[in-house]
């Protein structure tokens, strides 16, 4: 739950608020499946990506200065990639442009058609998502936790590297 919460909240503001946008501005339940499909996914990743970048920098007490910054944003590319890279694919040219269409066409409720989107979208999102953890789990970045007051500090990596 601690890793993909944050990211989750981020997707369904950026779902809804994308969709709500379009749907309000254009009428048509396209525009709001392609755009409430691109909201989520801006709004998941950047959270995800800001909390790999963290991860890995906290983590890595060899390196330092830029060095240390572009290895983390290198190692959470790649985490990102392994964790949902298939699940993304699948989710954004698929289930969620469909399910988001569908459930606005098909329930006709505007709020219900959106909820029902959202729930069969993310179930196959997660789906494809904890196998592909699961499989590369000691690949991936792990989930941020506080910084310790040697992190905060940057005594961590000068202890390390002296």
């Amino acid at each position: 739950m601690r890793r993909y919460l944050p990211a989750e909240i981020a997707a369904t503001v950026g779902e809804f608020g994308g969709a709500a946008l379009s749907y309000a501005i254009t009428g048509s339940f396209v525009a709001a499946a392609v755009a409430g499909t691109v909201g989520a996914s801006v709004g998941y990743y950047w959270v995800s990506f800001h909390r790999a970048i963290v991860a890995y920098y906290r983590t890595d007490l060899v390196r330092t200065g830029l060095r240390r910054r572009v290895f983390a944003v290198l190692l959470a590319l790649r985490s990102l990639t392994l964790e949902f890279g298939p699940a993304e694919v699948i989710d954004s040219f698929g289930v969620r442009p469909l399910s988001w269409y569908v459930g606005l066409s098909v329930i006709g409720n505007t709020l219900a058609g959106w909820l029902t989107a959202k729930l069969v979208a993310d179930v196959g999102f997660y789906a494809c998502a904890i196998a592909s953890y699961e499989i590369n789990k000691t690949r991936l970045a792990p989930t941020p936790g506080p910084a310790t007051s040697r992190e905060r500090d940057g005594t961590a990596a000068a202890t390390q590297a002296g």
